[in-house]
């Protein structure tokens, strides 16, 4: 029974920490979702690994010595519209990525206009890059 109780208690105490953290500690200030993400971006991570946004809602994901993948990409306004569970943003930006196998959703945090960070809300870890300007 006491072992029943502390772990309520810890239960309470991580829900509390989530519940009063606000999205923007970890995911930068929010940005308004007409964010110029247009053009070819380059990983910071790994520069053979391309993300290119055109304007039309066309994504292609290019790596060097492979096929490109082409889906759809937009700007989701209302999170809970979505089939999936999103974490809860606030006013941060999210990007859907539609592919043939699976839609990825992102949080958008730029770092001014050439640098940009994609936080992976329906997954782990975070993409950053870079606007190619040729």
């Amino acid at each position: 029974m006491k072992n029943l109780i502390w772990i309520i208690v810890l239960l309470a105490i991580i829900g509390s920490y989530f519940y009063f953290v606000k999205p923007d500690k970890y995911f930068g200030e929010a940005v308004p979702a007409t964010f110029a993400l247009e053009g070819l971006w380059v990983s910071s991570d790994d520069e053979n690994f391309t993300r290119e946004f055109k304007e039309d809602g066309i994504v292609i994901d290019g790596y060097i010595g492979e096929e490109d993948t082409v889906g759809t990409w937009e700007y989701i306004t209302d999170p809970t519209a979505e089939s999936v569970d999103l974490p809860e943003m606030g006013d941060a930006p999210i990007v859907k990525l539609l592919f043939e196998v699976e839609a990825f959703y992102f949080s958008v945090v730029p770092e001014g206009t050439d640098k940009v960070s994609m936080a992976y809300l329906n997954g782990n870890g975070v993409l950053t890059f870079t606007r190619v300007t040729e």
